[in-house]
């Protein structure tokens, strides 16, 4: 079973899938990059099936900028990323350099286009595989075995992705901030060759349509001004991802108050709710540091739906996000310039990342 899963795992090759997609944007869509004001970090960890001994286990970093202040605004990010397969038997880290042009199509609506390119190595030990020749029906593992290990330890290549983002705001009598984004991307555009053999293993195109809708009425109609009771945050959303055979499908809504996060996710691997896979929970807390930094913790918890629940257990997932809202590497925006571009860079101004 150890063997068989691991081996399906190499041949699918299929990328990991967070379930707080909305704190990691960027992975997603690199037209993600600078889409916000100032900068943003995100730190993510996530263990999948842990009621397996070769669970999932991935780390990442980002980080990104936007850059009015340079031709063609938009932004530029940097996700740093670690995956761990079984019990450290397949390796695949990973450094991705990401790249955002901004078109602004009218005072409230604009697009992002993107582009990425990643170093990627994985590597792999044979040392660590069960192989058939090494069991015995009655005592287990008791033999050495005869397998051969080949040359290839070890590969790299470089990996390109694409994206494109529409964002719409607008304000309204109940609430000060609409914020409509609506995305597509493909991952894996040249499919590198992924086999540690020498042998030609494809590495499927990933393409994911992403959308999500914020309705804030934090600081909104003047009739709710004086009192806290209204003030509110809503942040549905949805993810469609396709990579080869495997399809993922997450629909949902986080709210925010108080400083307090919450949500509710449903993950299927169809359009249809008659085949829904996992319940997802997420609870997460807002601490602001200053009048423009804030810091966040996200946690989340895959409850299994199905009756493998047993076999393979939960998975938990944790994000610490960090946002500097007057940070610019080439150069920052002072209040006349920020006034200015105050349209055209949707978020200035804002708050609050416009997806939460």
């Amino acid at each position: 079973m150890v063997i068989l899963l691991l081996l399906a795992t190499v041949s699918k090759a299929q990328d990991v899938s967070y379930s707080q997609y909305l704190n990691s944007p960027m992975y997603y869509n690199p037209a993600y990059a600078g889409l916000n004001l100032g900068m943003r970090t995100r730190l993510n960890h996530r263990n999948q099936w842990n009621g397996m001994i070769n669970n999932y286990n991935n780390y990442s970093f980002a980080m990104d900028v936007a850059e009015p202040n340079i031709p063609g605004a938009g932004g530029i990010g940097l996700i740093v990323q670690s995956d761990m397969e079984g019990m450290g038997n397949i390796r695949c880290n990973s450094a991705t350099l990401a790249n955002s042009v901004r078109v602004m199509i009218a005072n409230n609506m604009i697009t992002q286009f993107g582009i990425s390119v990643a170093y990627v190595q994985r590597s792999i030990d044979w040392n660590n595989f069960i192989f058939s020749d090494q069991l015995d029906p009655q005592y287990g593992i008791v033999r050495e075995s005869g397998f051969s290990a080949p040359n290839y330890d070890q590969i790299s290549y470089p990996d390109f992705g694409f994206g494109i983002l529409l964002q719409y705001h607008e304000s309204t009598r109940f609430f000060n901030y609409m914020v409509g984004t609506i995305s597509a991307s493909l991952q894996h555009a040249f499919r590198p060759n992924i086999s540690f053999t020498g042998a030609k293993s494809r590495l499927p195109v990933k393409a994911v349509f992403m959308g999500n809708l914020l309705l804030d009425n934090e600081s909104g109609n003047v009739r709710f001004k004086a009192t806290n009771e209204y003030f509110f945050k809503l942040n549905p959303g949805f993810l469609y991802e396709k990579q080869g055979e495997f399809t993922n499908f997450v629909v949902g809504s986080n709210a925010y108050r108080n400083y307090i996060y919450a949500g509710m996710w449903l993950r299927s691997q169809s359009f249809t709710y008659a085949n829904i896979n996992d319940l997802i929970f997420v609870l997460g807390l807002h601490l602001p540091v200053s009048s423009g930094s804030r810091i966040k913790f996200m946690y989340s918890y895959d409850y299994v739906l199905s009756e493998m629940r047993s076999s393979i257990g939960s998975t938990h997932e944790f994000s610490v996000i960090f946002e500097l809202d007057g940070f610019s590497i080439f150069g920052g925006t002072n209040m006349t310039e920020r006034r200015r571009l105050g349209r055209g860079h949707l978020n200035l101004g804002y708050p609050e990342n416009p997806a939460f």
